[in-house]
């Protein structure tokens, strides 16, 4: 079985290589990453310039890797389309920071799992509270996962998103729904040498949700496992709409 392992870290990252490492035991283990950190971009693809692929040595046995000059999801695109052809898995991950709450519609490590299903391949994404003393454990319980979804597949056009606790001990795993996260102090203005204005955006995150979110569950020591899919309609807003057609096809005749 190929299993792809991406991330939006780039191919330097201590995650993406712990991941590797653990897979690799078991899984034909494939890396392709961004060449340098593309973090925030969520899901976007490059059509505006060419791709490039190098291969790298991770210092993995049996693991072949190659960067990419382009996004996550293209990784997963040229994963599928050029390098390995039939893939079997996608792990999009080990991020270093979470991806919680409105995080999750910034994040490149989302996106490689929604390029994941949107191809009809089954993903993961993983995050981790930085690489400190359960960085090891984090890859080692997502394999499982990956091993247990083999054998008991999502919906289609569904992907779990897991997030772990960095440090300390990992209470238990949390079946989650998505928390809210904010930035204090989000742009910061400062001046060049000429005196011009330029900015920063980047702020302090803060994390808010009751239990039962993912914002929650590890703010509290739990591993959260949130599922998502790519189907954006709101349906509660859809039927009512559906009764008012007509109210937006007179909107139309008056134009």
């Amino acid at each position: 079985m190929k299993v792809l392992i991406t991330n939006d870290d780039g191919i330097d990252s201590i995650g993406l290589k712990s991941l590797a490492e653990v897979f690799s035991d078991e899984f034909e283990t494939y890396v392709i990453a961004p060449e340098r950190q593309r973090s925030a971009l969520g899901h976007s693809i490059t059509t505006h310039k060419p791709l490039r692929l190098r291969e790298v040595d991770i210092g993995i046995k049996n693991v072949k890797a190659y960067s990419t000059n382009g996004t996550t999801a293209d990784c997963v695109i040229l994963a599928k389309d050029i390098l390995i052809k039939k893939v079997d898995f996608v792990v999009s991950g080990m991020n270093e920071l979470p991806n919680v709450g409105d995080d999750i519609t910034y994040s490149g490590t989302i996106s490689g799992s929604m390029e994941g299903v949107i191809n009809g391949i089954p993903s993961i994404s993983t995050s981790i509270l930085y690489f400190k003393e359960n960085l090891e454990k984090a890859s080692i319980f997502s394999k499982e996962i990956v091993k247990y979804l083999i054998k008991n597949p999502l919906k289609k056009r569904t992907f779990l998103n897991i997030n772990f606790p960095g440090e300390g001990e990992i209470k238990g795993v949390k079946i989650t729904k998505i928390g809210n996260v904010w930035y204090r102090n989000r742009t910061i203005e400062r001046k060049d040498p000429l005196g011009k204005p330029y900015y920063w955006i980047i702020g302090e995150p803060v994390w808010e949700g009751e239990e039962g979110t993912d914002t929650w569950g590890v703010k509290n020591g739990y591993i959260s496992i949130t599922p998502l899919h790519i189907d954006l309609l709101n349906y509660e807003v859809y039927n009512e709409l559906l009764n008012k057609e007509e109210i937006f096809n007179e909107i139309l005749l008056k134009i």
